[in-house]
């Protein structure tokens, strides 16, 4: 019979490393809890047993499935590819004060109570009706710096000309950076479709190989004979600045004679409204994001398959209300965005 992983691991358990050792001492000597001889193996055989786990965990991380973290970052950078940053948010701040009066470029203003920042990214000059509206950068990378309109209002840097300040409007644009899941399927992906000089895994590979592309589909013959179409899925305020960039990767690979052309994904928001007994919703929501964020471009979602998943997950019942029927089909441009529901009953 095959030792798995999991045998290996429960061998080299504390109190398994430390029985074997004391089964090694004749019997004639004391080797009950407490004695010399087992006050001197207790700890050496904890920090075997520390050791050991260590090279189990190594072990683990040498295998996408697992890896995670900094672990998943080395690995990425075995197939060329790297965890997409945090996407700063930007804003429009609206100055008022004496017209005339200069704004420095780097100007700090904050959300009040908040460690949220910032930073005016040019000079400018208020006009002769007091005010100035000026282009702003979180210094925040990430989420959070997507602030409502009027929270930005905190002037750090003293600017003696400037009299109050605010955000109309609110900020947009920032987006975490790409998580283990995301940049796990990238790396899937690469060592589980090696690069045959062509094909339609080939776009995708190509397409996926750039940092910030979450999701990428090849879609043949899109004009005709000799033309592919490559869609690409992204936070949707990334895509105009990802296009260009996957497009010259694909220039440079595809074969000669081909018209590729590159897209971004048309994004699709659908509720999902899931009532559900005998669970967490937070685990349930967090179970039906896992399996709806896995669906590619132009994928289906299987209503059946994100209840099993609820139900394995611990749920005694769960059923989708909305939406309706058994399945649902993405157009094969179209990246789905979805938003998940949970009522939970007794």
């Amino acid at each position: 019979m095959a030792i798995t992983i999991t045998d290996l691991f429960k061998e080299q358990q504390y109190h398994e490393i430390l029985q074997r050792t004391l089964d090694r001492i004749p019997d004639y000597i004391d080797k009950s809890e407490g004695s010399y001889i087992w006050d001197a193996v207790a700890p050496v055989s904890y920090e075997h047993a520390k050791q050991a786990s260590f090279l189990m965990f190594v072990i683990m991380q040498a295998f996408a499935l697992h890896a995670y973290g900094e672990w998943l970052d080395h690995m990425a950078g075995d197939f060329g590819i790297s965890r997409a940053p945090a996407v700063p948010a930007t804003v429009e701040l609206l100055f008022t004060g004496n017209p005339g009066g200069e704004i420095p470029a780097g100007t700090k203003v904050a959300v009040q109570s908040t460690s949220i920042m910032f930073e005016t990214d040019e000079r400018a000059v208020i006009g002769i009706d007091g005010t100035a509206l000026v282009s702003a950068t979180c210094l925040n990378p990430g989420e959070e710096g997507n602030v409502p309109n009027d929270v930005v209002n905190l002037l750090v840097d003293f600017v003696p000309v400037v009299s109050s300040v605010t955000n109309p409007a609110p900020s947009t644009g920032g987006v975490d950076a790409e998580d283990d899941e995301i940049l796990r399927n990238r790396i899937l992906f690469f060592k589980r479709n090696p690069e045959r000089g062509g094909t339609e895994t080939d776009y995708q590979r190509w397409a996926l190989s750039v940092g910030g592309v979450q999701a990428a589909r090849c879609v043949a013959l899109a004009r005709g004979i000799g033309s592919v179409d490559v869609i690409i899925g992204a936070p949707p305020n990334q895509i105009a600045e990802l296009v260009p960039r996957v497009q010259a990767v694909v220039d440079v690979k595809k074969p000669l004679g081909v018209h590729a052309t590159v897209k971004g994904a048309e994004i699709l928001p659908v509720d999902f409204r899931i009532t559900v007994s005998g669970i967490d919703p937070l685990v349930v929501e967090d179970v039906a994001m896992a399996y709806l964020t896995t669906v590619g471009i132009g994928g289906t979602i299987l209503f059946s398959k994100l209840i099993a998943a609820i139900i394995n997950a611990g749920a005694t019942d769960a059923f989708l209300t909305e939406p309706v029927g058994t399945q649902l089909v993405l157009a094969p441009d179209t990246v789905l965005d979805p938003h998940v529901y949970i009522t939970v009953v007794d």
